[in-house]
């Protein structure tokens, strides 16, 4: 089997030859065919060359389109397939020519460009990205060789850092980068709304657990799976955009109102004391402004007048018990007295038997119903001493809009409280 031959080995060899050493040496000890090597002395151009005339886009375009891929990648904005046979046909189009280009037109551009090759993309922000320059990195560094932040303990060190996720965007997959890098880095928009997540992570690799912020106006029980055992200590909020604002950051005037409504400080103990939160105000017995007396004329006016405990009947079995009770008090039996209870009686049995077929049709109607309309919303209710909302508050919601049962935890687990002070800090 013959050894391939490249074109750097066809211009060694023409080198060497032109050096003095012989063509037959030349030939074997580069694996060139005489033929081949002949005709480049002669003058004939390689396969390549000679086929550079039937190419649509001019090498000299080609070459361009080449540098501006490259260009592309250092900006973070690497193109696609797409974007490069876009930019082909447009030059075409300025041309007059065939505004078409082939099928195969990327795989033979990738041959004639060796520097460019497709890879997989690798997405990081556009903040990042502009962050991440020289003059900002050595000011950082800078600012860890001060003394004071030296004395901090790494396990005080904390970075806090705001990523998210969006729904429904494209320009996934591959793109068109040089050859000799391993991937590529994609600059996604800063200006596209998201479901933020507040991550914060120590120097000792101590990482907090996240809190997510969603858009809307207030957090709802749909947006949530019903099993959320993954999601155990993690925190919840809505903002109009997805992203922080001042109300849900840790600012230090959300603090000072914390503690001046609190009483802490300025000292108030009466706040605290007084609060309907605190046990003993919760547990007060109720008094009733205007008690009844026994002795009260009404009151022994109504006992004597009738010392038959009389209900408002709601079936007919009340009327015959009624019914009873008139013979029992008065011996006299009266035929009128009996068929006006027996037509009530006669009513109320009827009455009963439309309830019951009322109450089954509109079963009916509500489980047809409930499959065509929409899943009910319910807003999660978040604790009015925390501004975010736990899966414990997730729970109650998708109890309340019945798509969960209520779970009986362990007696032991109820009262198991975390000791650690996690906080988030956002500047």
């Amino acid at each position: 089997m013959t050894k391939p031959y490249t074109e750097d080995d066809i211009a060694a060899a023409l080198f060497a030859i032109a050096g003095g050493m012989s063509m037959r040496k030349a030939c074997s000890e580069y694996g060139i065919p005489r033929t081949t090597l002949h005709n480049r002395i002669n003058g004939h151009l390689s396969h390549k060359k000679g086929a550079q005339n039937l190419q649509k886009i001019a090498p000299v375009q080609e070459r361009a389109l080449a540098n501006w891929i490259l260009v592309q990648e250092a900006l973070g904005t690497s193109p696609t397939h797409r974007q490069i046979r876009e930019l082909g046909e447009s030059i075409l189009n300025l041309e007059g020519g065939d505004l078409s280009l082939g099928k195969r037109w990327i795989h033979s551009f990738l041959e004639r460009n060796p520097e460019i090759k497709t890879k997989r993309q690798y997405k990081i922000d556009n903040a990042r990205i502009n962050g991440a320059t020289t003059e900002i990195i050595s000011k950082f560094f800078e600012k860890l060789d001060l003394p004071a932040i030296k004395h901090i303990k790494p396990e005080n060190r904390w970075n806090m850092d705001e990523a998210g996720i969006m729904e429904g965007q494209g320009l996934n997959g591959m793109v068109l980068g040089s050859s000799k890098r391993r991937f590529i880095q994609k600059k996604q928009p800063g200006s596209r709304t998201w479901t933020s997540f507040i991550e914060c992570i120590s120097a000792t690799g101590r990482a907090l657990l996240p809190l997510v912020i969603f858009k809307g106006k207030t957090l709802q029980q749909q947006w949530f799976p019903i099993k959320l055992d993954n999601y155990e200590g993690w925190e919840f909020t809505a903002t109009d955009n997805g992203w922080t604002t001042d109300s849900t950051a840790l600012t230090l005037r959300n603090i000072t109102s914390g503690w001046k409504a609190s009483g802490l400080w300025p000292q108030n103990r009466a706040k605290p004391l007084l609060s309907r939160l605190l046990l003993e105000n919760s547990n007060q017995e109720v008094v009733y402004q205007n008690p009844v007396s026994d002795d009260d004329p009404e009151l022994q006016w109504n006992i004597h007048s009738s010392f038959i405990a009389w209900k408002t009947p709601q079936k007919g079995s009340d009327i015959r018990k009624y019914a009873d009770i008139m013979e029992k008090v008065d011996e006299t039996d009266i035929p009128t007295r009996r068929l006006l209870f027996r037509k009530i009686q006669k009513g109320f049995d009827a009455k009963d038997y439309e309830l019951v077929q009322s109450k089954k049709r509109i079963k009916q109607l509500e489980q047809k119903l409930e499959e065509i309309i929409p899943k009910k919303r319910r807003m999660v209710k978040t604790s009015p001493n925390s501004r975010f909302a736990g899966i414990e508050a997730i729970y109650q919601a998708q109890i309340e809009a019945g798509d969960r049962e209520i779970e009986i935890k362990d007696s032991d687990s109820i009262y198991e409280t975390d000791t650690t002070g996690d906080c988030i800090e956002v500047e």
